[in-house]
């Protein structure tokens, strides 16, 4: 994951090379990315209170010095002024958007890039095709290590780009010292030029994908951008958070290798549906994402996702039509069998909290703790839906879901309770 970064430097308008203003870059993950300033980009003091589309930087970092441009800059405060030893100094603050390590870019529309590679928390627990051989050799003079060829899947997602998957390995060194390392990786590449928001927007919904088979939202751990000339690092503030605690490989609905003789087939339907998926997803992703308290508009964020699933992909009906027939298309999943809700229940209950009726208004309706037991029965409903929409049969959704730790716990209970 990364981690925080501090880069001092010096900084300035990229219409205005000239006029420097040194500053130091605060960046911290999914939180803040803030430049402060000592000094400003203008003699006019309300223009100081601007909003910066973009500013350039020249930094030191670790490896050296590095460009820096920083994207949908906003001002706050404007800039104060302050005497030290009866000398006049102003400080301005920005905080921005995105951060471009090792580039200067005039705008965010500039279709610089060809390519962009991309990482996540426990990605090499999905994609397991990184692994080091064991005919690792030690002598007096050299060190070797061998590794599995053919540790990167390429499928073509439309004419333009095409998706890698990549296992990769190596070893760094640290003095005297050898460290191998395994890491399995994305790579999204496009035969034409596009602007990194482009790339970040296509290689996202992969991004969605992984959230899906792991069954939480999770954010990228490293952007890197390719124009074929070199590489620059990308950062900005995402909205997912994640925290490793312990390994969470049983919480996968599904690696690669249990969907890799279809993957090809699956990951373009993904992308070929994704216009009339995407807010779909997003609320399958909000729903199956751990929240430590739960809401009323948790349950309506669920049934508004299977109704737009049926809805755009099968036709237009009444809730209470739409969940008899997704609970007879999937009947011989044994999760679903187990997991019948009350019609009719759910029906008043998604009208009463949409329209926030009068109490008593609708009279079958779950409250507290009895919503958050049928929201728990209609995740796997929702979920078998987008596993049919992007090509598995009943049988394999059958599998994954007998074998995932928290439904097969709650097959478990079912059993009991009956």
């Amino acid at each position: 994951m990364l981690e925080k970064q501090e880069y001092k430097g010096v900084w300035f308008l990229p219409e205005k090379p000239e006029h420097q203003v040194a500053g130091t870059l605060y960046f911290t993950p999914n939180e803040t990315i803030c430049l402060e300033l000592i000094g400003d980009f203008s003699d006019d003091y309300l223009e100081n209170y601007k909003e910066r589309q973009v500013i350039h930087g020249i930094v030191k970092t670790q490896t050296g010095v590095s460009k820096i441009t920083l994207f949908d800059c906003l001002n706050y405060g404007g800039s104060s002024r302050n005497y030290v030893q009866n000398c006049e100094l102003s400080f301005g603050k920005y905080n921005c958007q995105y951060i471009l390590l090792g580039k200067h870019l005039a705008s965010m529309e500039d279709s610089n890039f060809y390519g962009i590679r991309v990482s996540f928390p426990l990605f090499n627990d999905w994609y397991k095709y990184n692994k080091i051989k064991s005919d690792i050799k030690y002598d007096s003079a050299t060190f070797s290590f061998g590794y599995d060829a053919g540790n990167t899947r390429t499928h073509e997602l439309n004419e333009n780009m095409t998706l890698k998957l990549i296992g990769a390995q190596g070893y760094e060194t640290k003095g005297h010292e050898y460290f191998l390392f395994e890491d399995s990786y994305v790579e999204l590449c496009s035969t034409e030029k596009s602007p990194f928001v482009k790339l970040l927007t296509n290689v996202g919904w992969f991004k969605d994908f992984y959230s899906f088979a792991a069954m939480t939202a999770i954010p990228f751990s490293e952007i890197v951008l390719d124009d074929n000339d070199g590489f620059a690092s990308l950062y900005y503030i995402a909205e997912e958070k994640f925290e490793k605690k312990g390994s969470r490989y049983s919480d996968f609905l599904f690696t690669f290798e249990n969907i890799e003789q279809d993957f090809g087939t699956i990951i373009k339907n993904w992308y070929e549906k994704k216009e009339n998926s995407e807010p779909i997803i997003q609320h399958l992703i909000t729903s199956v994402t751990y929240r430590r308290f739960s809401k009323n508009s948790d349950f309506l964020t669920l049934i508004q996702a299977i109704e737009g699933y049926y809805n755009r992909f099968e036709k237009e009906e009444s809730l209470a039509t739409i969940l008899t027939n997704l609970y007879e298309k999937y009947k011989d999943i044994s999760l679903i069998a187990l997991n019948n809700v009350d019609i009719k229940s759910v029906v008043d209950s998604r009208h009463y909290y949409t329209h926030i009726l009068p109490a008593g208004k609708k009279k079958n309706v779950y409250k507290d703790w009895e919503l958050v037991e049928v929201r728990e029965k209609l995740k796997p409903l929702l979920i078998c839906c987008i596993l049919s929409l992007i090509g598995l049969s009943n049988e394999k959704i059958e599998e994954l879901l007998s074998k995932h730790r928290y439904f097969r716990y709650s097959s478990i209970l079912n059993k009991e309770n009956d």
